[in-house]
């Protein structure tokens, strides 16, 4: 049997993406890879579903029958990642999900043991991806953090990547997720504007016509400096590797964000993260390694 050849996928809070990758070289098959929109206020059936369709295709994209599929998931916590049971609430997305088996579940929709399905964190997944093959290469010790739906970190040092959970972090009189995820680019241009956007790219593709939108990028660049600083010194690192969506605007805050690093004498390099998605579907299929 081929064990060479593992489903890698992520799930964020729009979408999952999910491909056939080779452990032994860390290499994407990329005819295999399939990405889909999801909603994550949809039924639990539905969201299953549709998660179970993209793997499906990935697998069905090789030449050849895999005899035994095994799928590695990179998936956004609060999860219970050895059980599969989602205790993701109150935070926008798949709350749907909630006090259910994602295991047991999108196994049976495969047609699968439940076993042969592993969960890691999605920051966990990221960081293992950029130090395989990715921004941090060479480093021995890296603070990784994953920007959208939601916040995710995860710390690499001694050889080991573990995960650092400090979204819920306590943070200027919340929890640091509130103030560091998209919904706060959403509540704090409504606030601003009185307009409802979407998502962080809405708001970005209202820039041209809304120039105060590059005000709302610094403020959380300031901020994001800030969580940095409290993180580093519980998790000291060379290197932070930023990711997740909203990395893909890092244009409008990263410049301010190494402007607010060196007013606080923070040494270690911002690096956006290289193989973005690629990243997390890497890494998820590692865990079976």
């Amino acid at each position: 049997m081929n064990f060479d050849l593992i489903a890698g996928v992520d799930i964020g809070g729009t979408h999952i993406t999910a491909a056939l990758v080779n452990v032994r070289n860390g290499a994407i098959l990329t005819h295999s890879l399939v990405r889909k929109t999801v909603r994550a206020d949809d039924d639990a059936d539905t969201v299953i579903k549709t998660w179970a369709s993209a793997i499906r295709n990935a697998f069905s994209a090789y030449h050849t029958r895999i005899p035994q599929q095994l799928i590695g998931i990179a998936m956004p916590g609060p999860v219970d990642y050895e059980s599969g049971i989602s205790l993701i609430k109150d935070q926008g997305k798949y709350e749907c999900l909630y006090g259910l088996n994602i295991k047991q579940l999108l196994a049976a929709e495969l047609g699968i043991a439940p076993t042969s399905i592993r969960m890691m964190n999605d920051a966990l997944c990221f960081l293992r991806g950029e130090i395989a093959g990715g921004a941090i290469q060479g480093c021995t010790s890296a603070l990784g953090i994953t920007l959208g739906t939601g916040l995710g970190s995860a710390w690499f040092s001694n050889g080991k990547v573990i995960d650092a959970d400090l979204w819920r972090m306590p943070f200027e009189g919340v929890i640091a997720e509130d103030l560091l995820a998209s919904r706060w680019f959403v509540q704090r241009y409504a606030l601003q504007s009185g307009i409802t956007v979407e998502n962080t790219r809405a708001l970005v593709d209202r820039l041209p016509k809304d120039p105060s939108i590059a005000e709302i990028f610094k403020e959380f660049a300031e901020r994001l400096a800030r969580f940095i600083e409290i993180a580093l010194h519980k998790h000291p690192s060379d290197v932070i590797v930023v990711g997740g969506n909203i990395s893909k605007s890092h244009r409008l805050f990263l410049p301010a964000l190494e402007a607010a690093l060196k007013q606080k004498n923070i040494e270690a390099p911002v690096r956006i993260a290289l193989l973005g998605e690629d990243a997390h579907i890497i890494g998820a299929a590692t865990c079976w390694m």
